[in-house]
């Protein structure tokens, strides 16, 4: 299946590549731009799927997916605690630096207490970049 709406994410990854594709991926967008994020991996190439914000239902094209060999993984950050997130937010970041891509562009931060209002900017489309939830830090002692 072909996403012409987001051929850019294509054209920018197989450059940054050097046409190779991207050997992992993390999607925190989901279903808008999961076929765009198909087209630009690799061959046996990794994309976790941490959200999925609007429509939660996409087509995508079987048949090329498991001949390039790419895995699908799903990360369901509702389960897990907010020190389990911030970890795996961590191996996730040292995986994205050792590849030295570059990181989103990050336009608000919002405190824990906060997150109400973050999700409802994230919601309603208006954050014109990444939204970043900032978890309280380990309590001392």
């Amino acid at each position: 299946m072909v996403d012409t709406e987001h051929d850019d994410v294509v054209d920018a990854v197989r450059a940054a590549t050097n046409g190779r594709g991207a050997d992992r991926a993390v999607d925190t967008v989901g279903p808008p731009i999961l076929n765009a994020v198909i087209a630009a991996m690799g061959f046996s190439g990794g994309i976790c799927i941490m959200t999925a914000p609007g429509p939660r239902r996409t087509d995508f094209d079987t048949l090329d997916f498991y001949r390039r060999e790419l895995r699908l993984r799903g990360l369901n950050t509702t389960t897990l605690t907010v020190n389990e997130v911030a970890a795996t937010l961590r191996t996730a970041l040292s995986e994205i630096e050792r590849a030295q891509l570059p990181a989103p562009r990050i336009t608000t931060r919002y405190e824990l207490d906060e997150a109400a209002a973050a999700y409802g900017q994230v919601a309603v489309g208006n954050a014109g970049g990444r939204v970043i939830l900032l978890p309280r830090p380990p309590a001392k002692g």
